[in-house]
């Protein structure tokens, strides 16, 4: 007969490995993408202008705002890429 606590790290345990397989899944799947991005190289086409100018605007927010320190924004944008 199983008593209550049994069964209760029965749960724990299935909750775990979901998380650990959900996990390794992702990073499965996002390796895989950076993998084929990096293979195609010099046969990547430009990049859309929309997504460039939307890039470029969130560039420009973040170096027009006056709030912040202009150290931190460099900093910041030395890490997007």
């Amino acid at each position: 007969m199983y008593t209550i606590d049994a069964v209760v790290q029965a749960a724990n345990v299935r909750i775990y490995m979901t998380s650990v397989m959900t996990l390794t899944a992702l990073s499965v799947v996002i390796c895989v993408i950076v993998i084929n991005l990096d293979s195609r190289g010099e046969k990547l086409l430009p990049v859309p202008g929309w997504l460039r100018r939307l890039v470029n605007l969130n560039l420009i927010r973040n170096m027009v705002d006056h709030e912040r320190n202009p150290m931190e924004a460099a900093a910041k944008l030395e890490h997007v890429s």
